[in-house]
């Protein structure tokens, strides 16, 4: 079983509204939470697959299933690895960010200053950052908790 399903039916759809909604709620702080960094990793992700892999003419939609990632046996999705790596590249490319300092001393002055050389927002840089090092504690001033949700909300606190 693949970590992508097609939505194909009316049932499909409500349950992948489910899932976002679940997202839409993830506790703040938490990886999939409401955070700038993973709204723009997610959104580069999802475009990722628009343009590398729905050109086949089946005219089939599909949604991550995220909960299927770190299920045994479920198996890896060629297409999300490479959604993942086009992302990635995207917003931080792999050979500024194999020798960028941010790496080695996550400062918030070394975040400040590759989000200004790549002109990117700081929390894409944080939040790789984080990743990486699996501590979302750190840098935590940079990826805007709570942010993402506000701008769909029209700036309503929720």
């Amino acid at each position: 079983m693949g970590a992508i399903k097609a939505i194909r039916t009316e049932q499909d759809y409500q349950t992948a509204l489910v899932r976002i909604d679940r997202l839409m709620d993830a506790e703040p702080g938490s990886p999939a939470g409401d955070e700038l960094d993973n709204f723009w990793f997610c959104l580069l992700h999802e475009l990722a697959h628009v343009g590398l892999h729905l050109d086949h003419g089946d005219g089939a939609i599909f949604v991550d299933d995220l909960t299927l990632r770190t299920v045994t046996g479920a198996g890896e999705d060629r297409r999300e690895a490479q959604a993942d790596e086009w992302a990635a590249e995207a917003l931080i490319p792999r050979e500024v960010w194999e020798t960028c300092a941010v790496r080695d001393n996550p400062t918030p002055m070394a975040v400040m200053d590759l989000a200004h050389t790549l002109h990117v927002h700081p929390a894409v840089i944080a939040g790789r950052v984080r990743r990486e090092r699996r501590d979302y504690r750190l840098l935590s001033q940079f990826v805007g908790t709570g942010a993402v949700r506000r701008q769909f909300q029209g700036g309503r606190k929720a």
